[in-house]
Order: C-alpha cells, then sequence, then structure tokens
C-alpha cells in the first residue's frame, strides 16, 4: 500500500539560510495546492515563487522537485514502513535561471551543472550557476 498523498509532499533540503518556520511554510503552501489544485508532485516538477511568497529576499525563488541524488538511489528510492511504501523527494530551492534552463534541458541536465560546479543547493542566497 502507497501511503496516501499528503505522504508525497517532499522534504525541503536546505535551512542553512532560511529558518525552520520558513521551510515549513514553504512546504505547507506546496502541500497546500496539491491537495486542493492536484498540483502534480513528480521529479522534476517546479514549483514556482513558492519560496519568494515567504522569503523575498533570496535569489531562490523557487522550488525544483528531485529523486534523492546525494544518497545511493536504491538505499533512498523507497522507503517501505510496515504495509506501508513511501517515495522520498526533495524539494530544493533553485533560481530564476536554474528554472529556465530546467525548463529547455530538464532537471537531470541542472543536477550535472550543480555536480561538475560544486554547487551548494543547500545555500538558499546562492547565485545562479545558470
Amino acid at each position: 500500500e502507497t501511503v496516501g498523498r499528503l505522504a508525497h509532499i517532499p522534504n525541503i533540503v536546505g535551512i542553512k539560510e532560511a529558518g525552520r518556520l520558513q521551510v515549513a511554510l514553504v512546504l505547507t503552501l506546496i502541500g497546500f495546492y496539491i491537495v486542493k489544485d492536484r498540483w502534480k508532485l513528480s521529479p522534476g516538477a517546479i514549483f514556482e515563487n513558492m519560496v519568494s511568497i515567504y522569503r523575498p529576499d533570496i535569489a531562490a525563488r523557487h522550488i525544483l522537485v528531485l529523486s534523492p541524488f546525494q544518497w545511493d538511489k536504491d538505499e533512498m528510492s523507497k522507503v517501505v514502513l510496515q504495509s506501508k511504501t513511501i517515495y522520498p523527494l526533495l524539494a530544493i530551492p533553485i533560481t530564476e535561471g536554474e528554472k529556465d534552463f530546467v525548463l529547455r534541458k530538464g532537471s537531470q541536465s541542472l543536477e550535472e551543472c550543480w555536480e561538475k560546479a560544486s554547487c551548494d543547493v543547500l545555500d538558499w542566497n546562492r547565485q545562479s550557476i545558470i
């Protein structure tokens, strides 16, 4: 059995620059749109301006949803808890330039750029690598 829709709301990676309250608010807002308006939640999905609603002062204004790429994919592709299965996703703040890049070339291409640049995706105030 797969855990219900709310269990699929991703965890935001990186609270270096943002406080826990802002992270919770961003996740709550995303969850609201997923449930109310049936926004699609899957790897590669972009939730535009979700961060900027609560933190208009930072460069990473949008959320990109990805499969866990920092850990062994077999280890984190799913988590089985008794009779329930959870499919973890990451929600990473991205800049306007990175958002446009993903729309043109896909999220995998952005992940490759991050890796080449040794980008700290946990830094909400980072400059775009694109």
